[in-house]
């Protein structure tokens, strides 16, 4: 599990994880599976991710256009945009799937109740603002 994190891009978000999360969602459903507590991790990074605002998003890759634009086949602004639209893709994906984090956050695996029950925090707190 630990090279996972290795090879999962540190907090960018695409189209392609909001289609992901249900099945993060299934497969922390399964009490049997080993390592729940990582995919559980994994989905709090997620839900961190989401939470950015869309200015920092484009600030970010506004500073890698300006330090790295050669190695971009398409502009920074594209892909802010797209990731930005990932980011709200998630949010809302985690939104409709609220029942099934409160579940997990009762989870028997304290470390699987924490990372769902941080995932809540946040988005009580993205909700609150």
């Amino acid at each position: 599990m630990a090279s996972l994190w290795f090879h999962l891009p540190q907090g960018t978000l695409y189209s392609a994880t909001v289609a992901a999360i249900p099945f993060i969602l299934q497969i922390l459903a399964n009490t049997s599976l080993p390592d729940r507590a990582q995919v559980a991790r994994l989905l709090e990074a997620l839900a961190e991710s989401a939470a950015s605002d869309p200015t920092q998003i484009e600030a970010r890759w506004q500073w890698l256009g300006e330090n790295f634009d050669e190695i971009f086949a398409r502009s920074v602004a594209e892909m802010a945009a797209e990731e930005i639209a990932a980011s709200q893709g998630v949010l809302t994906c985690l939104m409709d799937n609220l029942p099934r984090i409160h579940q997990l956050a009762k989870d028997s695996d304290v470390d699987v109740a924490r990372h769902a029950q941080e995932v809540l925090d946040r988005m009580a707190h993205i909700n609150a603002g």
